[in-house]
């Protein structure tokens, strides 16, 4: 009886949640999650060289259930819209790329990952312009 009711105790304090990873497999434009960017030599290119010329940003829902074992969501690929934000905004690509991701309001009622839960991922980042070297998109 006390093993059943630990258990039962166990499962009510888990945490449900969702499983998605970002990728950007078909990016033109280089993307950088800090404020470095490479030049087309391979070098970091230096701060006066970067302009900003836009922010990148993108959000969606992700969806699972049992604990984030199941994932309705998947792999999310960001690649068209880096490519057209940047396109849109005059730039080569995006530094300083962040992903914030944290529970919807559905989450109180999954009943402890038996029902389907959701989580809101915001995508942001700064479209940067360089100069003073030839251009780093691989188009």
């Amino acid at each position: 009886m006390k093993t059943a009711i630990l258990a039962v105790a166990l499962a009510l304090a888990a945490c449900s949640g969702t499983r998605s990873y970002v990728v950007a497999s078909a990016s033109k434009y280089p993307i950088s999650l800090s404020d470095g960017l490479r030049g087309p030599d391979g070098a970091l290119l230096r701060p006066e060289q970067k302009h900003v010329v836009g922010e990148f940003s993108y959000n969606y829902k992700t969806w699972g259930m049992f604990w984030t074992m199941i994932a309705f969501t998947g792999d999310k690929d960001i690649s068209a819209e880096i490519n057209q934000q940047v396109k849109d905004a005059g730039g080569d690509g995006v530094t300083n790329l962040t992903v914030w991701a944290g529970a919807c309001t559905w989450n109180v009622f999954t009943v402890v990952g038996v029902l389907p839960d959701c989580g809101n991922v915001e995508i942001t980042g700064e479209i940067v312009k360089v100069s003073g070297t030839s251009t780093i998109a691989n188009r």
